[in-house]
């Protein structure tokens, strides 16, 4: 996959990361925030593959 592939699909991955969260915070679900860590990780490292220089 190319580079902006990876930086969407990182994306998008942090947003269902994100979204999970909010539906178990409804729901109330423990999570302990796992859905929070992994979707700014998930964000993070799609932003850094995203300004790596080839």
């Amino acid at each position: 996959m190319n580079k902006k592939m990876w930086v969407l699909s990182g994306i998008l991955l942090a947003a269902v990361f994100f979204g999970f969260e909010a539906f178990a915070m409804v729901v109330s679900m423990k999570t302990y925030n796992v859905g929070y860590i992994l979707g700014a990780a998930s964000f993070f490292g799609a932003v850094l593959m995203g300004a790596r220089n080839e």
